[in-house]
């Protein structure tokens, strides 16, 4: 085969390999052996969150496959919460524990917007002996942890305009349903009052000044 053709077909597999890898909406994902699958095309996305490095490690007969998935997502003036609800698929037990974890990289399109705290919470678990437990580290070094038995941690920090998150849970042995949010408070920059006052009094004396120099310069020979 000649050089060219060698070519050629380098850059046809390299188009289809990178056309190939595109992140699809989580919402079209049932299982959690779709979302480790899916990591070869680039993960899956939900409004301004991009979740990625899906994994799963389990024994017994909980296999990937046998794990639904469902998005929770919903937008509150002051809060944007994502997360899933995992639960046996059709129709499948869960008799032997096992871990599921992945990223959030968020990414909110506004630049006005800042990141200023987060909430991890799990609505439903295993309490009796064993409770499920979740950990998530995000980038700026701030870290959540909580169980079935400690529902929620939420913490506050100084605004950024992006964050990624790693996080993962632990479904014990016989643990059927648990829902997991991940909330992100999402605040909106405003200029304050006095700064407000400050850059209209400074346009409204421009305008004077500029008005002032028109006349004065009309009134001239």
């Amino acid at each position: 085969m000649c050089k060219k053709a060698l070519i050629s077909m380098a850059l046809i597999l390299m188009l289809a390999s990178s056309a190939s890898a595109v992140p699809v909406n989580c919402m079209t994902l049932n299982t959690v052996a779709d979302y480790v699958t899916q990591n070869a095309g680039g993960g899956c996305f939900v409004q301004d969150k991009l979740f990625t490095n899906f994994s799963y490690t389990g024994g017994g007969t909980v296999g990937a496959g046998l794990v639904g998935v469902d998005v929770v997502f919903s937008v509150l003036p002051t809060q944007d919460i994502h997360g899933f609800i995992l639960n046996p698929a059709a129709g499948a037990v869960w008799n032997t524990s096992f871990t599921f974890g992945y990223t959030i990289a968020v990414n909110p399109p506004n630049p006005a917007i800042n990141i200023t705290g987060a909430e991890l919470q799990i609505n439903l678990g295993v309490t009796a002996g064993n409770p499920t437990t979740a950990v998530s580290t995000k980038g700026n070094g701030q870290v959540e942890s909580t169980s079935s038995v400690l529902l929620t941690d939420t913490d506050l920090f100084a605004g950024v305009q992006s964050l990624t998150s790693s996080t993962v849970v632990t479904i014990p042995t016989g643990g059927f349903l648990i829902s997991l949010e991940e909330d992100y408070i999402e605040t909106i920059n405003r200029i304050s009052e006095p700064a407000t006052i400050i850059v209209l009094g400074s346009g409204l004396l421009g305008m004077v000044a500029w008005s002032r120099l028109r006349r004065s310069g009309r009134s001239r020979p």
